[in-house]
């Protein structure tokens, strides 16, 4: 090979080389600024509320049978009775479910990071059906209790202290300990009581909840029936999960959206886990990212320098 064309291809791999550096320097600046970002948000959600997930309200009933066994044993003929108590539990979905909110965002600033923080005013009304639960064949039924629960996945973001109104009669919520297999958030409780075996059981309820998260927030449609109707003065939503809106309207002034969501779409038992995705989303996102668009454009002017010398370097070898 022409010594002379070695000469031109190390110059061109140099002078390629020392225009990728600062290139490199500058992604490196912008991921550690990026990363940054990320670590500002997520002590804005330390300090005030993280991301949100909303599961209920349901029904835990709760109850234990006694047994009666009998025994013959095989060799002797000899007839034993014993007794034993088996316990149980039965979760039960609203009829239907409603939810009517409007979501204020707050963007929080600590240096030149920000995060956003959303206040939801809401309503949540819902309606139960069922039947308690009958004895099994002679068996006898012990301690029925009824619980209403509601699963957050940060307490912390509950505003006020809201009393829920049962068929005209207020309770308050306590945070209470329920089975993780049940509710894996954390869980706002009402005891209803004691009710009695197979009797069928009606009634409604109704809170107001306000709630303040980070970022995201998403509602888990575990009634028979789901409305849910949420608005807001942010022009940027990310419509996500599983459920989209059957009805929305974006603009410049903000949104506003509708779900309708029957017990034919949705999967009961991942309603309950929120890492299954059973359920309806909104991101309230930045669309301009200048870390993304940063590095974008350091990308681009790498490929910007390759293919410039790429172009040279084959003028030079078809001469």
């Amino acid at each position: 090979m022409d010594r002379k064309l070695l000469y031109k291809i190390a110059a061109i791999v140099t002078m390629s080389i020392l225009l990728l550096i600062p290139l490199a320097l500058i992604e490196g600046q912008i991921r550690e600024r990026s990363q940054r970002q990320h670590e500002v948000q997520q002590n804005i959600a330390e300090s005030s509320a993280g991301a949100q997930t909303l599961i209920g309200p349901i029904v835990v009933l709760r109850y234990r049978e006694r047994l009666r066994e009998t025994r013959v044993a095989p060799e002797t003929g000899k007839v034993t009775e014993s007794t034993r108590v088996v316990e149980h539990r039965r979760l039960v979905a609203p009829e239907s479910l409603s939810i009517d909110g409007e979501a204020k965002v707050e963007t929080r600033q600590r240096g030149i990071y920000q995060a956003r923080l959303f206040h939801l005013d809401s309503q949540v009304a819902g309606r139960f059906r069922f039947n308690a639960p009958p004895p099994s064949g002679d068996a006898e039924l012990l301690d029925l209790q009824a619980t209403l629960v509601v699963g957050l996945s940060d307490p912390r973001g509950v505003a006020s202290d809201p009393e829920v109104t049962i068929n005209g009669q207020r309770h308050r919520f306590a945070s209470g300990k329920v089975d993780p297999e049940i509710m894996p958030l954390q869980p706002l409780t009402v005891t209803l009581g004691r009710i009695e075996a197979g009797k069928p059981y009606d009634f409604s309820l109704a809170f107001p909840l306000h709630l303040t998260g980070t970022t995201r927030l998403a509602i888990a449609p575990v009634g028979e029936s789901n409305r849910i109707a949420l608005k807001s003065a942010w022009p940027h939503p990310n419509f996500g999960g599983r459920f989209l809106p059957r009805e929305r309207s974006v603009g410049t002034d903000g949104f506003n959206a509708r779900w309708e969501v029957s017990h034919l779409a949705r999967n009961f038992d991942n309603t309950l886990n929120p890492n299954s995705g059973e359920a309806l989303a909104i991101d309230f996102i930045n669309p301009v990212n200048v870390y993304l668009q940063s590095e974008r454009a350091v990308k681009y002017g790498v490929l910007f320098i390759v293919l410039t010398f790429a172009g040279f370097f084959l003028t030079e070898i078809l001469r």
